[in-house]
């Protein structure tokens, strides 16, 4: 899982599918994380909100535009924005994933898709329980 505890994190936000190997698994991942987290914000945004907010903490961040931004830490050195933004006039609703530029360098891409997974199962079924 962990391939390096020397390395930080460096600020620098990017997508799942930019990691360097997050192309091949960017199809499943879509799947099973974004698409499932969008459905839920859109169902209840507030209740998402809440959620999300248990096991993150809200934020800005520069260069990233959402109505909601909320970072988690599934590991220590791995922290991951959930950024949404609700549909309005005429444009779709959006969520995505944020990675630290060097998410891979520190854990394996398996393991930061099976977090995603874990995090969004997790998300899901206290909304499920509560909504």
């Amino acid at each position: 899982i962990i391939r390096n505890t020397e390395v930080n994190p460096s600020g620098k936000w990017i997508a799942f599918k930019e990691l360097p190997s997050g192309q091949r698994w960017h199809p499943l991942y879509r799947q099973r994380c974004e698409k499932v987290l969008l459905k839920l914000a859109d169902e209840n945004t507030s209740l998402f909100s809440d959620v999300a907010g248990l096991f993150g903490k809200r934020m800005e961040i520069a260069g990233i535009t959402a109505d909601r931004i909320t970072i988690h830490y599934p590991l220590p050195k791995l922290p991951v924005l959930i950024c949404y933004t609700g549909w309005e006039n005429g444009f779709d609703s959006n969520l995505t994933l944020y990675y630290d530029e060097n998410a891979e360098e520190i854990v394996n891409i398996e393991s930061i898709y099976s977090l995603a997974v874990g995090m969004t199962i997790m998300i899901e079924k206290i909304m499920r329980r509560h909504g």
